[in-house]
């Protein structure tokens, strides 16, 4: 069974989580040994103007700055010509790579003075099974999404882990642009989503030093977002009284029947300004929407945060359906929307894809799920895999 970027599929296999004891949590500064802090003469690029990022350090008085391109390429700068993605193609990777579960993020490449779109997702290694011990990233410049780079690879728990885990599955990376930091949230099976921090967004991600830990049970699948230093945690919670700390939200599901079956619940954490302090959670959003005091989903949350287009918060899910035989099953990719964060409510959208299986000529079964969407180019771009068995 192989899983194809394009979009991909992430296995629900639970069991209870075996917690490592007396954690160390260690602060950024401690990880990138600077506390860069943005300037106020700075400024962030728009479709025809450039920007310009300055920095320094709150400690020590050290300070760099660059200057950003326009979000929109007019021409290629590689070639001359005018940016064309015709020759993007699905699937995006060489076809021995596999990395489902696919977070697209667009950031600024300080090395190749460049907006690169940088491609996060579990890794299966083998090409015949789910998921694997390490974490790869690839890269594509904004105006040519067929031009795809191997970054190599960005966290190793292969001979195991401080933070705990076997298997990493979905993962996912944000931009904090207060700190030029990048923060990744892995999810090491079964033990924690273990969230980490680098200067560059091709990592390496240190293994042996985490910002934050959350119970496996809690945040599956997680992804994060960051929004003016603010971080923000997702995850789907499984539906037991232990992992659902609000009472109210407990005895809604309760009463719903929602106790059965393969569903999650979406949950969103946000995180202290020091999230090394105590178990780091300042405040739990259970996303009451137009119909419940919280959200059913199957798997797969993606925040992917403030839509400036929109001017509302979107949130993108597998979502879960109830079928003639009563069985819950996964059935595409969904969305929610709000223009609160944590207190919402939030709205339903409809499933973007489905999720329904369908036969290839060559009599394969292939099915959808795990999905993001990302602007890149004046374009919305959603990206989702495929398993093909």
């Amino acid at each position: 069974m192989k899983r194809m970027v394009l979009g991909l599929f992430a296995a629900s296999l639970f069991s209870l989580p075996v917690m490592a004891e007396e954690l160390t949590l260690y602060k950024p500064i401690d990880i990138l040994g600077h506390d860069y802090q943005l300037q106020e003469d700075s400024y962030e690029s728009t479709d025809t103007a450039g920007g310009l990022r300055h920095y320094v350090c709150a400690d020590c008085g050290d300070e760099y700055s660059y200057e950003t391109d326009p979000l929109v390429y007019v021409t290629n700068p590689k070639t001359g010509e005018p940016v064309d993605q015709a020759n993007c193609v699905n699937p995006l990777l060489p076809d021995w790579e596999h990395v489902p579960d696919g977070e697209p993020q667009v950031y600024w490449s300080k090395e190749d003075k460049e907006w690169r779109v940088y491609l996060y997702g579990s890794h299966d290694q083998s090409g015949e099974s789910f998921c694997g011990t390490d974490y790869v990233t690839w890269s594509a410049p904004v105006y040519d999404l067929s031009d795809w780079r191997y970054e190599g690879v960005i966290l190793d728990i292969t001979d195991g882990s401080t933070y705990g885990g076997q298997v990493l599955y979905a993962p996912d990376c944000a931009y904090d642009l207060q700190t030029d930091s990048y923060y990744m949230i892995s999810n090491q099976v079964f033990d924690a989503s273990v969230l980490r921090v680098a200067s560059s967004p091709a990592g390496p991600f240190d293994e042996t030093k985490a910002v934050w830990t959350g119970s496996f049970k809690t945040t599956y699948d997680p992804s994060i977002y960051i929004e003016n230093g603010t971080i923000y945690i997702t995850g789907a919670c499984r539906k037991t009284e232990e992992s659902i700390t609000d009472a109210d939200v407990f005895a809604a599901v309760t009463a719903d029947g929602f106790t059965e079956g393969k569903g999650q619940m979406a949950v969103i954490y946000q995180l202290k300004e020091d999230p090394t302090e105590g178990d780091g959670i300042e405040k739990i959003s259970w996303l009451p929407n137009d119909e419940r005091i919280f959200t059913p989903i199957y798997e797969g949350p993606s925040l992917y945060g403030f839509c400036e287009d929109l001017g509302v918060y979107l949130y993108l899910y597998v979502s879960v359906e109830t079928g003639a035989d009563g069985t819950d099953y996964n059935s595409g990719i969904g969305y929610l929307w709000t223009d609160d964060l944590m207190e919402g409510p939030w709205h339903y959208g409809s499933n973007g894809v489905e999720g329904d299986t369908v036969e290839s000529e060559e009599g394969q079964s292939i099915v959808g799920n795990h999905g993001i969407e990302f602007n890149a180019h004046q374009s919305v771009i959603l990206f989702y895999f495929f398993v093909c068995s």
